[in-house]
């Protein structure tokens, strides 16, 4: 998924009217017909969730959402994990060593 944001159809937003009690902070209205359009597309291209934000216009006039559909980078494997010895290998090391003292000159 890119970083990209894009306008979420059929999603709208208002400032609420002067005499609003102060706890509305936004007045939204839905066109139902757009609006299921865009969601029956995300959902068709294996969206389970859609994070969005609501902003403000540059000139301040308009209020409008947008998707928000930043992911994190996955992160890359550094390194591959060493091969572990069988206990028969480290056995045959150890054999090895141990045969290896033999031949000291001590």
């Amino acid at each position: 998924m890119s970083n990209e944001k894009e306008l979420i159809v059929g999603l709208y937003f208002k400032e609420p009217n002067m005499n609003a009690p102060d706890f509305v902070k936004m007045n939204g209205s839905i066109k139902i017909e757009d609006l299921g359009k865009f969601l029956r597309e995300k959902f068709k291209n294996g969206e389970e969730w859609i994070n969005f934000q609501v902003n403000l216009s540059k000139d301040g006039t308009k209020i409008y959402a947008v998707t928000d559909n930043w992911k994190p980078e996955k992160k890359q494997e550094t390194k591959e994990m060493p091969k572990l010895k069988t206990a028969e290998e480290l056995q045959s090391e150890a054999q090895s060593s141990i045969e290896d003292e033999d031949d000291l000159p001590y």
